[in-house]
């Protein structure tokens, strides 16, 4: 379980993050929703402990990141790898550091469908075969928690598609999955659970939900009138 207890971030005197409080559950996939500069790259990037929060506190099982064993979660928070490692090189140093094995650098890479660009060089891969390694980095130990931020940026129709599938079956499988966006319709086709944020906690439910319209409708009255500056 994914906890955001009271967490601020302040910038030079800025608010990024003021109180921001949710949660996200094991078995389902929760999208964190916001416009850019909303806060969900600097909350995600807190909850595995790349930042420091001014107060307040996010919690995975009730402890922090730090605290937990290398392989139990995962995170996908960017697409940066070795230029010229190839892929399977760099799916093999994360798995070294995960304690993952051979036999779970193969499997992953058959999974994630990245088996055909095996020998190819990091640097010759789309944005979309990246975006695909990068999950490929982040899910070969086996993680009981995924944290992924904007992960169908320059994916295609078709390997957006893949992406919801994967995602779906591995919540089902009882993994507790965070995923950031601010893409609505993608966001509303595959999550459970839906929290909106500007700095806060403006809306958060699951999905979908009978007292709520659609969720483009819902994100529009949920962040009319707010001073985004």
């Amino acid at each position: 379980m994914i906890e955001f207890e009271q967490v601020t971030k302040r910038y030079f005197g800025r608010y990024v993050l003021d109180n921001l409080s949710f949660s996200a559950n094991p078995g389902e996939i929760t999208g964190l929703l916001g416009r850019n500069g909303a806060g969900k790259t600097t909350a995600l990037r807190i909850l595995v402990g790349l930042e420091r929060a001014n107060s307040g506190a996010a919690k995975i099982n009730g402890t922090s990141f730090s605290q937990l064993r290398p392989g139990v979660v995962g995170v996908g928070l960017s697409p940066a790898f070795s230029p010229t490692r190839t892929v399977m090189q760099q799916l093999s140093v994360s798995a070294l550091a995960l304690g993952a094995s051979r036999d779970a650098v193969k499997k992953t890479l058959e999974v994630t469908e990245l088996d055909n660009v095996a020998h190819k060089r990091c640097m010759s891969l789309s944005l979309g075969m990246k975006q695909r390694l990068l999950l490929a980095c982040a899910t070969v130990a086996g993680p009981k928690v995924l944290i992924l931020d904007e992960p169908v940026n320059g994916l295609d129709p078709d390997g957006i598609a893949w992406l919801h599938r994967y995602l779906k079956d591995f919540a089902t499988s009882g993994a507790t999955v965070l995923v950031s966006s601010h893409y609505l319709n993608d966001l509303q086709t595959y999550a459970n659970k839906i929290v909106i944020i500007q700095g806060k906690t403006l809306w958060a439910g699951h999905w979908p939900n009978e007292t709520e319209p659609s969720l483009p409708e819902l994100y529009a009255r949920t962040t009319s009138g707010l001073d985004i500056r």
